[in-house]
């Protein structure tokens, strides 16, 4: 009985359980969309926007909804969040496929069945003169980077301290010049024209500073003492007046004036200026007084402006402090900062003539940031030339405290950069090759974005490589090696020089995902294309008007010192050409 009796409470709670996973599937399908993860669904969303973006299509339909979609996801209203995520993923769908289907010029998959895609970019007019510059002046290699074809040269660091080593004497002021002057004589003699970053710091007429840093070479710049700051302005005016080529004090031997002059660097971060927002703009204005009264002609830059890798992820620029919101609050901290200082310093037009930021990421960062930089001007009532500085080629393998998103894992950062310390390695050779020849891809895709963005100029680093374990993504960083041998990237540099230093246009043309390719016009030569793809080799088909074009591949490899050159032939107005992440270059051949 008591068998017979357990048997039965076994059947009823069988049929209970039963019952109630019926109701919570009844419920579930009833729910159906609310039980997928929103979040999930909204990063995926962000990313085909951001594909369809940067490929050219026109996503203004979803931008729209970009911010509803966001706050329903943050204030868990799932429902709502799907609701809108659907309506986003339905045009994301539709926009490619219309954007598929269109005719015209640009590039598309080579294949029989599809149509080149239409051009939905507007030219892009290349600064006059732009800058095709190195950094920093290193002594003894002038000529190996006139020989390379560059035209601007960054002489770093010169500190009021160590060219006014002692404090004045009543009105007696004593320079030391020897060092400068040497560095201007030398770069002047291979034809470079000149841009001098000046940094306030003084161990006698500078505030002390709160904690000193290995990576600033000792101590960041603070303001001047109170009773120095008419001696930093004279220190100001004596400089610019020494190399303004005007024939009143100049350096004996000048040959040209020295244009600009860049004050202080990165001063948002405190690794590199102790100071208040308040105490850069005194120093900046007084810079720019002292300046232009030795030379009205003198440009004087913004203090490079970092964003590090902010907008690596091509996030709409306007977006950014949204973007912020949702880092770890030490970030959170550390870029609100950054962020403020750079909104405050950009207010102050009137004691600047140009900007740089510092290009140190991807190279597709570059659209966010100068899209920021241009939007803060406008909002202040001015626009001013941009440059970028700092500018490196390699990946940065080890990821800083602050890194948004890292090239790699800090884990696998320090294992490859191991292996390319390690000459005696297993895979030291392997590991170098690919590290170079990412180094000349990234130097000729950072060139093409610069210029699309409509900079005036990039000095791309480094002139040789940087020692120290507190610089490890800067050690081999150098464009020629320790023994002076040039890399591949320098190679590269070489090229993009020889073949874009006459452009006056560019043009995106249409592409699929992941797909870069760009129409420069040039003066008195034919049009040169630059094109590469991210993931995978692509076959692509490019407009060109002759029947046979040269292609230029980027050389990567320590083997080959030149350029890659191969004649290919056209048929009907087409180039059919597999391109994969070197960018190759293709000219019409008359």
């Amino acid at each position: 009985m008591q068998k017979l009796f357990f048997s039965f409470v076994c059947f009823l709670l069988a049929l209970i359980v039963i019952s109630c996973i019926g109701k919570e599937v009844s419920v579930a399908a009833e729910r159906g969309v609310e039980q997928a993860d929103p979040r999930t669904r909204y990063q995926n969303a962000k990313e085909e926007y951001l594909r369809l973006k940067n490929a050219g299509y026109d996503v203004s339909s979803v931008t729209e909804l970009l911010p509803s979609m966001k706050e329903a996801v943050e204030a868990r209203n799932f429902r709502e969040a799907n609701r809108i995520l659907t309506e986003a993923e339905t045009k994301l769908a539709e926009i490619e496929k219309q954007g598929s289907s269109a005719t015209g010029t640009g590039i598309a998959p080579s294949t029989e069945s599809v149509k080149m895609a239409a051009r939905k970019f507007e030219p892009v007019r290349i600064a006059p003169n732009f800058g095709f510059g190195v950094e920093y002046t290193d002594e003894g290699l002038a000529r190996t980077y006139r020989e390379m074809g560059a035209n601007w040269a960054k002489i770093p660091l010169v500190d009021w301290g160590r060219v006014e080593p002692e404090a004045p004497r009543g009105s007696v002021h004593r320079y030391e010049w020897k060092k400068l002057d040497g560095l201007v004589k030398e770069y002047q003699s291979q034809g470079f024209k000149l841009t001098v970053v000046l940094k306030a710091r003084s161990k006698w007429g500078s505030t002390p500073v709160q904690k000193e840093h290995a990576a600033t070479l000792g101590y960041p710049s603070t303001p001047p003492k109170p009773e120095y700051w008419d001696a930093y302005a004279r220190f100001i005016s004596s400089i610019v007046e020494r190399y303004d080529n005007d024939g009143v004090d100049d350096m004996p031997g000048l040959k040209s004036p020295i244009s600009s002059y860049e004050v202080e660097s990165e001063a948002q971060h405190n690794l590199y200026w102790q100071g208040t927002i308040e105490d850069y703009v005194k120093v900046l204005k007084t810079t720019y007084q002292a300046a232009k009264k030795a030379d009205p002609n003198v440009k004087i830059i913004l203090s490079g402006l970092s964003f590090g890798d902010l907008f690596d992820d091509q996030a709409p620029s306007h977006l950014v402090e949204q973007k912020v919101e949702s880092f770890p609050a030490q970030k959170q901290g550390f870029l609100k900062h950054s962020l403020g200082f750079i909104k405050e310093t950009l207010k102050a037009g009137d004691y600047f003539d140009e900007v740089e930021f510092h290009y140190l990421n991807d190279y597709r960062g570059a659209y966010g940031e100068a899209e920021f930089i241009r939007s803060e001007m406008r909002r202040n009532g001015y626009e001013k030339p941009i440059w970028a500085g700092d500018a490196t080629a390699a990946p940065f393998l080890i990821p800083t405290p602050f890194s948004m998103h890292p090239f790699m894992s800090p884990e696998t950062g320090a294992s490859v950069y191991g292996e390319i310390a390690n000459p005696r390695g297993q895979k030291h050779d392997e590991t170098m090759t690919w590290y170079l020849g990412e180094q000349a891809k990234i130097l000729v895709k950072k060139f093409v974005a610069g210029m699309e963005v409509g900079l005036h100029g990039i000095m791309m680093g480094n002139t040789k490589d940087w020692i120290g374990f507190q610089d490890r993504n800067f050690v081999y960083q150098g464009l020629i090696d320790a023994n002076k041998k040039p890399r591949p990237a320098y190679y590269a540099y070489k090229m993009l020089i020889e073949k874009l230093k006459d452009a006056e246009t560019l043009e995106r043309l249409q592409n699929p995902p992941n797909v870069y390719a760009y129409r420069f016009s040039r003066k008195g030569k034919s049009p040169v294309y630059v094109a590469w793809a991210e993931e995978k080799d692509t076959l692509v088909t490019l407009p060109i008007s002759t029947k046979e074009a040269a292609v230029t591949r980027t050389p990567t490899s320590l083997a080959k010192k030149g350029p890659n050159i191969e004649k290919m032939q056209a048929k009907e107005g087409a180039l059919k050409i597999t391109i994969g992440s070197a960018p190759v270059f293709v000219e019409e051949v008359r």
